[in-house]
């Protein structure tokens, strides 16, 4: 296998998965982990009176169901703005971009509808000392993925 030019490596080889920013609104948020990022469609399956001749034919919908989307991040003092969006409890947009090394986005998953459902607080434990972190559940819809951005 031939290896690429270092030019080329930015565009021949997989972005990393560590590398990415959330977008709430119009608000950069941090978070450390983002599960749950799911782009379906729903199928039916049509049955009539030939299936038995012509086999089952199934179709695809581009009704967008709400997926579960969770992000977790660790709580820091000064930053307020997922408590704030909490107390909103308003749909936003969430982007999930995911860059290079230097920073620009190349592939960005967007959902037009975010909705915060759930916020779990960390465990707290007075013998350990692991950072707290809180988990929140999102229900989003109207997925898109942007590529290239």
């Amino acid at each position: 296998m031939a290896v690429p030019a270092l030019s080329a490596i930015p565009t021949a080889y997989p972005l990393v998965a560590y590398n990415y920013r959330v977008i709430v609104g119009a608000i950069t948020m941090r978070f450390t982990k983002v599960e749950g990022l799911v782009w379906e469609r729903s199928a039916v399956t049509y049955r009539d009176g030939l299936s038995f001749l012509d086999g089952e034919s199934i179709s695809t919908y581009s009704i967008s169901a709400y997926t579960t989307l969770t992000l977790s991040q660790g709580v820091v003092v000064a930053d307020s703005s997922l408590h704030d969006w909490l107390r909103q409890g308003d749909a936003r947009m969430l982007q999930v971009q995911l860059c290079q090394a230097d920073g620009q986005a190349k592939i960005a998953w967007q959902a037009n509808r975010a909705i915060p459902v759930k916020l779990t607080g960390a465990n707290l434990d007075a013998q350990g000392n692991e950072v707290v972190v809180e988990r929140l559940e999102l229900r989003a819809k109207g997925w898109s993925i942007k590529h290239p951005f």
